[in-house]
């Protein structure tokens, strides 16, 4: 079994993933390179350009106040969402329609 230490944090990552894809399925996985690369990458930056960790926990802070601020400012200010076109689907016709 893994030290605590090795699964610890999953969580949160998975929840910022999820938060930064918006929940959609196809952009999870270029969600979750995007937080793996900045996750390992910051190991690398710290032996090779001396740079601290924890700018690269800063930069995924950002990343998610950012892809969360279009929702705060609608809240913020009560603006309405655009409307979509809402398309509506016809399974069957009936009645001679």
């Amino acid at each position: 079994m893994p030290p605590a230490s090795f699964i610890s944090g999953y969580g949160f990552d998975s929840i910022a993933i999820s938060l930064l894809a918006k929940s959609h399925p196809f952009g999870i996985l270029p969600a979750a390179f995007l937080w793996a690369a900045l996750r390992n990458g910051a190991g690398l930056m710290q032996v090779r350009a001396g740079i601290s960790i924890d700018l690269i926990n800063i930069v995924q802070g950002l990343v998610i106040v950012f892809i969360a601020a279009d929702e705060i400012i609608r809240r913020l200010y009560r603006i309405k969402k655009p409307k979509e076109a809402i398309r509506e689907v016809v399974f069957t016709r009936g009645w001679g329609r």
